[in-house]
């Protein structure tokens, strides 16, 4: 999926999270955002 570049400040807990959820599902941390926006509608 190719798309704009962004650059985000986490703080480390929440940057933890996203890595842990990102690792569960197999995919980059990247695209565990897009899910989780996606899925939030």
């Amino acid at each position: 999926m190719a798309g704009k570049k962004l650059q985000i400040t986490l703080s480390d807990e929440v940057l933890e999270k996203l890595e842990n959820m990102a690792k569960d599902k197999g995919v980059s941390k990247s695209a565990m955002i897009s899910i989780l926006i996606t899925e939030s509608k």
